[in-house]
């Protein structure tokens, strides 16, 4: 079975022992620019006195518009309307959605969310299965599924899935 988790705040799956971190580090520098002398002017006549130039004031910058949060699942609390893999449900600790019996994915078993991270397990057509958490916004993809993950608070998270 394949599998790729990621999310926004870490994701880690059970049996990983080891995690990797990685570090951005911007550096700068100073530094001077040569810069070579100014040609003597070519004509000998006076120049205009430059008018003052209007001040400048700042261009008003786009404003960001928060992204919408999410506080309502499409399908609801109806886990049953998962079975095609093409639903967006709301879910708590203890909830399995099961699909129907041509997909290698057979469950997704909410084990727990607790602090905004949800801890599930699956179960496949073979009998194998795997485990493992998501912290916050993020996803969890199978050999069938694609599974996006919402927070709508300490014990409820938004499922959407879709086939893959």
């Amino acid at each position: 079975m394949h599998l790729t988790v990621s999310s926004r705040y870490g994701a880690a799956l059970a049996g990983v022992g080891a995690g990797v971190v990685l570090l951005v580090a911007g550096c700068g520098g100073t530094g001077t620019q040569a810069s070579s002398p100014t040609p003597p002017p070519t004509t000998t006549s006076p120049s205009p006195t430059p008018s003052p130039s209007p001040s400048a004031s700042p261009s008003p910058s786009p404003s960001s518009s928060p992204t919408p949060k999410v506080t309502k699942a499409a399908d609801g609390r109806k886990l049953s309307a998962c079975r095609d893999l093409r639903c967006e449900v709301e879910v708590k600790g203890g909830d399995t959605i099961r699909f129907a019996a041509k997909y290698d994915l057979q469950a997704f078993h909410v084990q727990q969310i607790a602090k905004q991270t949800l801890y599930f397990a699956t179960a496949d057509s073979d009998g194998s299965g795997i485990s493992g958490y998501v912290g916050g916004s993020g996803s969890v993809s199978t050999a069938d599924a694609h599974i996006e993950i919402t927070p709508l608070g300490s014990k409820r998270m938004i499922l959407k899935i879709r086939p893959r």
